[in-house]
């Protein structure tokens, strides 16, 4: 069984969205991180919704946040 993907999102500004921008954290970090570039960027792009999955695995050497691969 594949773990599902969970993470920060932001509607669009306007409306239906027209575009997504998917916001990919390095190792040790999770979404939280970068949503907020979201937030800022959402005055230049009103019609693209942001997500930024959290990675399904723990890091290994660093405590808090994930790994995409070991």
């Amino acid at each position: 069984m594949m773990a599902a993907i969970d993470g920060p999102r932001l509607p669009p500004r306007c409306g239906k969205a027209k575009q997504l921008i998917v916001l990919l954290h390095g190792m040790g970090a999770d979404g939280n991180d970068l949503i907020e570039l979201g937030g800022q960027w959402r005055d230049w792009l009103p019609d693209a919704a942001f997500v930024a999955p959290h990675t399904p695995d723990r890091c290994s050497n660093v405590p808090m946040g994930g790994s995409g691969f070991p």
